[in-house]
């Protein structure tokens, strides 16, 4: 009944029931909280959200800013997340080929040194480095020169008779090339023709010292030179000295 006429009024032709009218109620509660939430989490920057005059509502304002950057970086991390982990299951599904490289029968591997061992303290390091050397490594070696190249040992016979020993022990062919200092600079012609052959009769044919399938061909001519043909490879040595000398020597 109203106050006034004590008559009854209806709105609608259908009643609510109580319980229905509790649970929406409810679930309208939850969903505005949830959005305020959102609100505060995402825009707490809002002046209608954070600011009403007072420090109180700055320092709740900060705090809310900084909660927003905590969640937008969180959001970040965990989009990045699934989308790596959604590529890795997609190669996971599709799995790459194994590429399997092979050496071709023509293939040769050899090694390349040069003015080594230069002096006494070299001989021990490089002795030890050319016995540990195997044979599915190189090949063989090419000694592109200056194999006695000591201030004591230069141009002397026990100097290249000594790097013959060194490189004796190798555990494949060695071959090698006469360089300037085992004899062109030695300061006169005939030093220099002196050494020359001291460095022949000890290094000029070393790689006859092992016993190996290269056919090597040495010049008549010219010291040091020579060629062989291995694996449809052909290889050529040639001497030259690239330093001015003076005319005596």
């Amino acid at each position: 009944r109203d106050q006034e006429g004590g008559r009854r009024q209806h709105h609608g032709s259908r009643q609510v029931p109580l319980g229905d009218t509790r649970s929406s109620s409810t679930h309208g509660a939850g969903m505005s909280g949830v959005w305020l939430w959102l609100r505060g989490t995402l825009w707490s920057d809002d002046p209608e959200l954070n600011y009403d005059g007072t420090t109180q509502s700055l320092v709740r304002r900060e705090k809310a800013m900084q909660r927003r950057r905590r969640f937008r970086w969180a959001m970040a991390f965990v989009v990045c997340l699934s989308v790596a982990v959604g590529i890795l299951g997609h190669m996971g599904n599709h799995p790459r080929k194994s590429v399997h490289v092979t050496a071709g029968a023509n293939d040769v591997d050899f090694y390349v040194m040069s003015d080594e061992p230069f002096d006494f303290s070299d001989t021990e390091q490089l002795t030890r480095e050319l016995e540990a050397l195997r044979p599915l490594e190189a090949e063989f070696i090419v000694h592109l020169g200056n194999a006695n190249g000591d201030v004591q040992s230069q141009y002397q016979e026990y100097g290249f008779e000594r790097e013959a020993a060194v490189l004796n022990e190798s555990s494949v062919p060695v071959l090698v090339i006469p360089g300037d200092l085992d004899w062109a600079a030695c300061g006169s012609r005939k030093k220099a023709e002196r050494s020359l052959e001291w460095w022949d009769v000890n290094l000029g044919r070393l790689e006859r010292h092992w016993d190996h399938p290269l056919k090597v061909d040495y010049s008549d001519d010219v010291v040091g030179n020579f060629a062989f043909l291995h694996k449809d490879v052909l290889f050529v040595s040639v001497s030259i000295v690239d330093a001015e000398t003076r005319s005596d020597e």
